[in-house]
């Protein structure tokens, strides 16, 4: 056991180790992060269905940081649940909300509110075997409310690559 204060949320994936859960007090975080170990990120709102849930969030915003995209996955086995995540409308930066690298698998998208970006989340998994899971993701549609924005879901198709969805968001 032992817990760790850190000033920001690439500062605990800086520290952290492959299989460690980090814990992302509520608060608005202004931050693009690199997830390049294989760890658990739990927002406030960890395990809460986003599309009901009401209270105090953690927020990771492009607002405030050139509009960079605020979670960008470099390798497998990572999970995001409990954010919301906005902002990234910065098209020189991405402008994803959440990228997937390519090369990757098991990532896991869960419970998060994904708002106001160019484009919500950009998939690009490895192989078949061990997908991306997007469950219970949104609350109305991944991208919304943005002038820049064109589209909700990026997906790369990469050979022998399959995602599998459930259940899809409503929009609006």
């Amino acid at each position: 056991f032992g817990t760790s204060a850190f000033s920001s949320i690439q500062a605990a994936v800086n520290a952290a180790s492959n299989g460690d859960t980090i814990d992302v007090a509520a608060g608005t975080y202004s931050e693009g992060v690199t997830v390049n170990k294989s760890v658990t990120l739990d927002g406030a709102q960890f395990g809460v269905d986003a599309r009901t849930r009401s209270g105090v969030e953690t927020i990771v915003t492009g607002v405030g940081n050139n509009g960079r995209t605020s979670f960008y996955l470099t390798t497998d086995n990572v999970t995001l649940d409990g954010f919301t995540i906005e902002g990234a409308t910065n098209n020189n930066q991405f402008g994803f909300g959440i990228l997937i690298g390519a090369g990757t698998s098991g990532a896991h998208v869960l419970n998060n509110i994904v708002d106001n970006n160019i484009v919500g989340l950009s998939l690009a998994n490895a192989n078949g075997a061990n997908q991306a899971l997007r469950r219970r993701p949104c609350r109305a549609a991944f991208c919304r409310r943005a002038a820049a924005c064109s589209s909700g879901i990026s997906i790369t198709v990469m050979p022998a690559c399959f995602f599998y969805f459930t259940p899809k968001c409503r929009s609006g």
